[in-house]
Parts: C-alpha cells; structure tokens; sequence
C-alpha cells in the first residue's frame, strides 16, 4: 500500500527563479529515491509564488528517511531560506 505525502511552499517574491530551479530538480531527481514512486509539482495559477507537491511513496518511513537525509544535508535549511513561510505538509491514504 501506498501513501501520499502532500506540502505547500510559499516562496519569497525575491527567491521565485531559485525555488523554481529547486522544484525543477525536484521533478526529476525524487522519483528515483529508493521508496518514491511519482513526484507532481504543480505551481497555483493565482499565487505564482505558491507551490505543491503530491508525492507518492511506498510508506511513511521511506518518506521520513528522505526528509532526514535532505537536513542532514543542510538542503532543506537552504530550501527554508527561499519561503515566505513553513511549509505545511501531511500524509494521506487512498479511500
């Protein structure tokens, strides 16, 4: 069974062009993370500097040895230093 992981970033004004590279990456890189099965970023039509993920994974705790990489890495603080505020991400289960 699969799970979605699904977060909203609102990037600075200042930082689109950067965070923009980033989700790029992100696009390409993810799916090929041990446990990631598929990546959509989408960008909100109205708000060009709000962006969500739909990542789906094979289970929490793939999901969580990711996120734990990404800091021990110093990327997500990176990512951090791009938003206008934290990031707001849950976990959900196909009905």
């Amino acid at each position: 069974m699969s799970l979605k992981f699904i977060i909203t970033f609102q990037a600075k004004t200042n930082t689109i062009a950067d965070f923009l590279k980033i989700m790029q990456q992100v696009k390409t890189d993810l799916p090929m993370v041990d446990g990631c099965h598929d990546v959509q970023v989408l960008r909100n039509i109205d708000n060009p500097c709000v962006f969500t993920l739909v990542e789906t994974w094979e289970n929490k705790e793939s999901h969580q040895e990711n996120s734990k990489k990404l800091q021990d890495s110093g990327s997500w603080d990176h990512i951090i230093g791009l938003l206008a505020s934290e990031p707001d991400g849950s976990y959900f289960s196909d009905i």
